[in-house]
């Protein structure tokens, strides 16, 4: 058994002796391009509430059903803007839709028209996210809720993206590096050709449907709801590229 002992002994003296790990190295073409990307991402505070209301008539003529909801609008506009200071609302209506509600169908015979629909949508953008909840409050005895949306604002947006590409930058540096250690290259011969950057974040969305329903069965003197914005994970996708080393020149 001494031969094996001896076999064993060997390879052992092999592995010791080989260097530090024959780590593969990679060889790059004089002139190679390397493209790579990063995504970078900020908690950003929503500054900016945006909630949908919309209103429903219905009557026996089209004509009726849009007289109706036109009657029922004014009053219920004058509610939601006066809940909030003007300087911080801002009302968009919606198109005016009016539909046809048929009869159930019978054998042998085609359906009827037996009513019509009038609906038309309001979207209300807050500059301050906390009068959500008194402009719930005034709309709930007039409007149905559709949705409630906390988001950054443009002006906010515009000044994270800056951020956010900075800090997309310093991740496209380290990666600079980890090319050029990998490639046992100096730092320098990693060079940026170009970088691009993608679009940003998206809004955190509640939908407090139950809380409008609830705020209608009890009544106008349920008090506003305390909605809080929370914040919005903005985040900015970088795609660059970059050259190893000088481009070999191309003799004529």
């Amino acid at each position: 058994m001494a031969w094996k002992a001896s076999l064993i002994a060997a390879a052992a003296a092999l592995s010791i002796s080989l260097p530090a790990a024959a780590q593969p190295v990679l060889t790059p073409a004089r002139g190679a391009e390397i493209s790579c990307s990063v995504t970078v991402t900020r908690p950003v505070a929503n500054d900016e509430a945006v909630i949908t209301l919309s209103l429903t008539r219905q009557a026996r003529t089209a004509r009726e059903a849009q007289d109706k909801l036109l009657s029922a609008m004014a009053p219920a506009m004058r509610a939601i803007r006066g809940s909030v200071p003007s300087s911080e609302a801002e009302f968009q209506t919606g198109q005016l839709y009016t539909n046809a509600n048929y009869s159930q169908r019978k054998p042998g015979e085609a359906p009827k028209i037996v009513s019509w629909t009038s609906r038309q949508s309001v979207a209300v953008r807050l500059s301050n996210p906390s009068r959500a909840g008194s402009l719930i409050e005034a709309a709930t005895p007039h409007f149905e809720f559709s949705g409630l949306s906390f988001q950054v604002s443009k002006g906010a947006s515009r000044q994270n993206r800056r951020e956010l590409m900075a800090d997309a930058l310093r991740e496209l540096a380290d990666r600079a590096s980890v090319i050029a250690r990998s490639m046992n290259l100096p730092a320098s011969e990693v060079k940026l050709q170009k970088v691009n950057f993608g679009s940003t974040g998206g809004p955190v969305l509640y939908r407090p449907v139950r809380m409008m329903a609830m705020a209608k069965a009890e009544g106008a003197a349920n008090p506003a709801p305390d909605l809080a914005p929370g914040q919005s994970d903005v985040e900015l996708t970088a795609s660059a590229v970059f050259s190893i080393g000088e481009k070999p020149e191309v003799r004529k």
